[in-house]
């Protein structure tokens, strides 16, 4: 089994409910096109219209790099722990090889969880960033204590 299965169905969760979310919205330029028609102004110059579009989700999901950069690092922490258990079933490999391995999943679960402490982001997907951060130390735990010896 491999480690990136155990979140495939959240993860497809949390999709669904962003495309859902997605659908919901009014498209930025329509917005845009409706606050110039009610102000009579540039909307630039309008404060409200300025908060009101800042308020909007997809204007937000734009400006919210923390949420892009929370869904990086646990792509990157998912990569490392599927190399790790596809490096830990090779029969051939040997387990001095795979501490360097070991260092760098740890150095990337601490990444993760500190960019998941930050709160940027939906909250869904930091509960997803906390999980696979914990599961990271602990495998790279399980390895130090020689689990796998």
């Amino acid at each position: 089994m491999k480690i990136a299965d155990i979140f495939t169905q959240q993860l497809n969760q949390y999709d669904a409910t962003n495309k859902t979310a997605k659908r919901n919205n009014t498209d930025f330029a329509d917005l845009l096109r409706k606050l110039e028609s009610q102000s009579g102004t540039d909307s630039t110059t309008n404060a409200s219209a300025v908060n009101e579009l800042l308020a909007t989700s997809s204007v937000g999901n734009i400006m919210a790099a923390g949420k892009q950069d929370l869904g990086a690092e646990l792509e990157q922490t998912l990569d490392l722990l599927d190399g790790y258990s596809q490096a830990l079933a090779d029969p051939d490999r040997p387990l001095e090889e795979l501490g360097p391995m070991i260092q760098d999943l740890e150095n990337q679960a601490e990444r993760l969880s500190q960019t998941a402490a930050k709160g940027a982001g939906d909250p869904a997907l930091r509960d997803l960033a906390d999980q696979a951060s914990i599961l990271a130390m602990v495998e790279a735990a399980k390895f130090k204590r020689g689990d796998y010896a």
